[in-house]
């Protein structure tokens, strides 16, 4: 789905599949200089077809650490998980990065979705996945070849203005 909407579109159900399953994402950076807006107009001649049956190769992936900063991500846990076993998607818990690309690389889903926080460096000038306590930066989806054709970061900070430069959903159209 590519929308620009002042609206919350992430708060959108369609057919009892919830776009967002526990909060706000960040919104289009207010820049389009290396923004999402760009990278789709750089990509538009990349055709995709979303199979009917996108939820049997969905992955989410649970990002929290142990720490009391996550308790609410983990209280939507339940919610979630009853909600792959009705809806037929695959959740997988990653404490590690390592565990991020086993998992990813093993499963290669149509659509990946991060259920994690985000966050930046203001001294590297880049954004990235917190996977337990652990940072996932471009370079590891580059490496680690971290991919999908259809990538969803339910994860704040993933995409600051104002001179960052290397934020982490470039890193994945960078991938493919």
């Amino acid at each position: 789905i590519f929308a620009i909407s002042d609206l919350p579109i992430e708060w959108l159900v369609i057919d009892d599949v919830p776009l967002c399953f526990s909060h706000d994402i960040c919104r289009l950076p207010e820049s389009n200089y290396r923004s999402l807006v760009s990278n789709y107009i750089a990509n538009q001649r990349f055709t995709h077809s979303i199979s009917e049956n996108i939820l049997s190769e969905t992955l989410v992936i649970f990002g929290a650490s142990d720490e009391a900063r996550d308790e609410y991500f983990k209280a939507w846990y339940p919610t979630i998980l009853e909600q792959s076993i009705k809806l037929g998607f695959k959740v997988v818990h990653c404490k590690s990065k390592k565990e991020v690309v086993e998992i990813v690389n093993t499963t290669k889903p149509e659509l990946l979705i991060f259920n994690c926080h985000g966050d930046y460096d203001h001294t590297t000038k880049t954004s990235f996945l917190w996977i337990g306590n652990e940072k996932l930066i471009g370079e590891d989806i580059i490496n680690g070849n971290i991919y999908a054709p259809l990538i969803f970061l339910s994860a704040c900070k993933t995409s600051p203005t104002y001179g960052f430069i290397k934020l982490i959903a470039e890193a994945f159209f960078q991938v493919g």
